[in-house]
């Protein structure tokens, strides 16, 4: 999916980062399970996505942790 459909689809992220042609998009998501506001991410390599999920759901965001930046003065 390419990264403009990701926007259509999710709006603009909370934060994004960029890393040698790896991009993170970082959505805040509502878990109804958990009450609880989680960030999400979408890796975007190549202008489509290669990866989702929460930051330890997929190996490649651990490298990039602490290059993400996130925006607590933003609500959901």
């Amino acid at each position: 999916m390419p990264k403009s459909q990701v926007l259509r689809i999710m709006g603009t992220p909370a934060s994004t980062s960029a890393k040698e042609g790896s991009e993170f998009l970082n959505y805040q998501l509502y878990s109804p399970t958990t009450y609880m506001v989680e960030d999400y991410y979408v890796h975007i390599v190549n202008g489509a996505v290669e990866s989702y999920g929460r930051l330890g759901d997929f190996g490649r965001a651990k490298p990039m942790a602490q290059e993400i930046n996130i925006s607590l003065d933003q609500k959901p």
